[in-house]
């Protein structure tokens, strides 16, 4: 189980993700099958009153309309052939009946590789990796909920892809990963995909009808994350 803070367009600061899952190994060829549930508390419902609980209930600011709860689940499957020490590579598909709970089925499927410098090229035990991602998000069409006038029963979701290079450094427990993401999501259907509270001017597509704002939550993004992985008996 994990937890993270969140700032969601329902307002929701808390994800808890209870995952369980089995990893076999064949060789130089890893496996790994789960399940994710994530569980999003505290949400508050942006749409007109026929469609949210509360009376005199409102689209967000920005016209934008969220559920309450977009809590939802998905099943994967991973594999990861290590072709040598230094060099690996692997895929994975995950799949939801709901992505955050719009009613609209997603599948993703990635590629990826991983290229790590020999031990010796850099002093006192520093390691450094590179590794890239490519992916593709299908995505269904979403219950009325999410509704515009030309698609009343639901939005047809745009599917995209998405891909990410970097390089990482590690030392012991610590990992410092330097990262640049990128989509070919226009910013009105990722504005129509993620409701963003942010989205602003106006970035018409035939699911962000006029005059709907556009999101750069898809764009490009360059993150520096820096990360600790132990075991509770390594620490004692």
């Amino acid at each position: 189980m994990s937890a993270e803070s969140i700032d969601f367009p329902n307002t929701a600061t808390t994800e808890i993700d209870p995952y369980a899952g089995i990893r076999p190994t064949f060789g130089k060829l890893a496996l790994d099958f789960g399940f994710w549930d994530y569980y999003y508390p505290g949400g508050k419902c942006f749409n007109m009153p026929a469609f949210c609980v509360a009376a005199g209930a409102t689209p967000l600011p920005n016209g934008n309309l969220i559920k309450q709860n977009e809590s939802f689940y998905e099943g994967y499957g991973k594999a990861v052939y290590t072709a040598t020490d230094n060099f690996n590579f692997g895929g994975s598909v995950w799949g939801t009946p709901s992505v955050l709970n719009s009613g609209a089925s997603g599948i993703y499927y990635t590629a990826s590789a991983m290229l790590t410098a020999p031990a010796t090229w850099l002093p006192n035990g520093i390691g450094v990796y590179v590794s890239a991602d490519l992916g593709w998000w299908q995505i269904g069409t979403t219950d009325a909920f999410y509704g515009v006038p030309a698609f009343p029963g639901g939005l047809p979701y745009k599917s995209y892809a998405n891909w990410d290079a970097g390089v990482a450094f590690t030392w012991k427990v610590l990992t410092l990963d330097l990262r640049y993401y990128q989509s070919n999501l226009s910013k009105g259907d990722c504005n129509a995909f993620t409701s963003d509270q942010t989205a602003t001017g106006i970035a018409t597509t035939p699911i962000n009808p006029f005059p709907l704002p556009g999101s750069t939550w898809c764009g490009a993004a360059f993150i520096a994350k820096l990360s600790i992985a132990t075991t509770i008996s390594a620490i004692k």
